[in-house]
């Protein structure tokens, strides 16, 4: 479960310190009443104190009743934070716009409270950037400009999340090293030819890998995923293994970025994968961990 964020754990701590408080001073207010009652029903004076504990046991139960209610009350709220989703892709070898685009689209908004943006002018979204909890990417055309490429990395370094889907991972881009080696953690130059494959899920207590089977099959291109060892680590959630290769590579991962979440998906050529149920709970996952939705 995600930790709540510094505004929330302060509104919960207050919250809960002020109703305790309301709660301690019926409680002495009581305890006062108890004693006068008692004495003048003639219980011995060493009684008191066997009220007075089973009051205390009465008034820590209340708290923590109240205490857990604050606690599921914000992250309750955080699940339903408007999440503002910015979607880019456009390049070659794939139907961008409508399995990326339109798919994507439609199966991020099945979150709650979502606004999912896709475009493929990619040096036009510096001013969006700004307002965006969550960049995904799955384009394989190239980034032009040094301002998209030193806001992307601004992005990532604010902590805000990213998912990076598909072709969004391959070794795109000779001149920028960077993009693979600290946000993708690695990358693929080539696949097995397009068929069918299995998935296994190698770490299913992640919450990435919420409600997705242990393993499933689908018909994609199955990425030869290389990790760099002087990139940022990985941390593989599910892999798949190569015929044509005979080697077993990441198809889902997060990167451990010090200060950001980020997700690849190395699934995703068309629709056969876009559709598929798996896939669907995986991006949606993917997005609602990167943007730290309880």
């Amino acid at each position: 479960m995600d930790a709540l964020n510094p505004m929330q754990t302060a509104t919960q701590v207050l919250t809960f310190s002020l109703e305790v408080g309301i709660l301690r001073r019926m409680f002495n207010q009581h305890s006062r009443m108890t004693r006068f009652i008692a004495q003048r029903a003639g219980f011995k004076t060493t009684t008191l104190p066997m009220i007075h504990f089973v009051q205390r046991s009465v008034l820590l139960g209340l708290a923590l009743l109240l205490f857990n209610g604050c606690g599921t009350t914000a992250r309750r709220s955080a699940a339903n934070k408007p999440l503002n989703i910015l979607m880019l892709g456009g390049g070659s070898s794939h139907d961008f716009q409508k399995w990326f685009g339109d798919a994507d689209s439609a199966t991020l908004r099945e979150l709650p409270n979502v606004t999912a943006t896709y475009t493929e002018a990619v040096d036009t979204i510096v001013p969006q950037l700004a307002a965006t909890d969550v960049l995904y990417l799955s384009n394989n055309n190239p980034f032009t400009q040094a301002a998209t490429r030193q806001a992307i990395m601004d992005h990532v370094n604010q902590g805000r999340g990213l998912v990076i889907v598909h072709a969004g991972m391959w070794y795109s881009w000779r001149d920028w090293p960077e993009f693979n080696r600290v946000l993708v953690g690695g990358g693929s130059r080539g696949h097995d030819r397009f068929g069918e494959f299995e998935v296994k899920v190698t770490d299913p207590a992640h919450p990435v890998m919420a409600g997705v089977p242990a393993s499933f099959r689908i018909t994609d291109e199955l990425y030869w995923q290389e990790s760099d060892p002087a990139g940022t680590p990985i941390k593989v959630l599910a892999t798949a293994h190569s015929n044509q290769r005979n080697k077993t590579y990441p198809s889902i991962f997060i990167v451990e970025h010090p200060k950001a979440r980020i997700v690849g998906i190395a699934l995703g050529h068309d629709g056969k994968a876009h559709e598929h149920p798996a896939y669907k709970q995986l991006l949606k996952n993917a997005v609602s961990w990167a943007a730290r939705r309880p």
